[in-house]
């Protein structure tokens, strides 16, 4: 992950070069929703292409008069052996389709945090000048603030911990982000 002290990660430009490195965790219904909120933004710091094997709706189906089972792998001639989702339902199966969960829309506010994030970066790599060293330094704060907010909450390397504090600060570190994001699209619509 990326350490703020070396230099910030030019997160608006990911990898060039082909690969498939995506964040793998052990995705399941324990895991904080912290966890969920930040893994896209993670992915980023740890210079990968996002997060992977994570299903939508691979609910439960009957595979025979007696089984059940996951529709991912649910023809053997389509097996794709041990590559199935860390996580095969992140939605829930309702009347009329799918329905969202908590988890679900924890991930999309954080993708939305994500692309907040890169717009922030990308403006504060390319048109420094432009926004001026007081806000190009406030900006610069919040971009490390994040960084350490996400390495300091990275995945637990003890197993998990089912009760815990380590949420508190990520509204108040939202509400900075996207300030700071507004404050550079005006800045950036100013005419000279």
């Amino acid at each position: 992950m990326a350490v703020p002290s070396r230099g910030l990660p030019p997160i608006w430009r990911q990898r060039v070069r082909p690969g498939g490195a995506y964040i793998r965790d052990n995705f399941d219904h324990a895991l904080s929703l912290l966890k969920y909120r930040n893994m896209s933004e993670r992915a980023l710091y740890c210079g990968t292409r996002g997060i992977g094997r994570i299903g939508l709706d691979f609910w439960n189906v009957p595979l025979g008069p007696k089984r059940s089972g996951n529709i991912y792998n649910r023809f053997p001639h389509s097996s794709c052996a041990q590559r199935s989702p860390y996580l095969c339902a992140l939605s829930v199966s309702g009347p009329d389709g799918a329905m969202t969960t908590v988890r679900l829309e924890n991930l999309r506010e954080g993708v939305q945090d994500s692309e907040a994030m890169i717009f922030v970066a990308e403006v504060l790599a390319k048109h420094k000048k432009q926004l001026g060293p007081d806000l190009a330094a406030e900006r610069r704060a919040v971009f490390v603030d994040r960084i350490n907010y996400c390495r300091q909450r990275a995945p637990e390397a003890y197993g998990r911990i089912y009760v815990r504090s380590n949420h508190l600060g990520w509204q108040e570190l939202n509400a900075r982000l996207y300030a700071a994001a507004g404050k550079v699209a005006a800045r950036l619509t100013e005419t000279p």
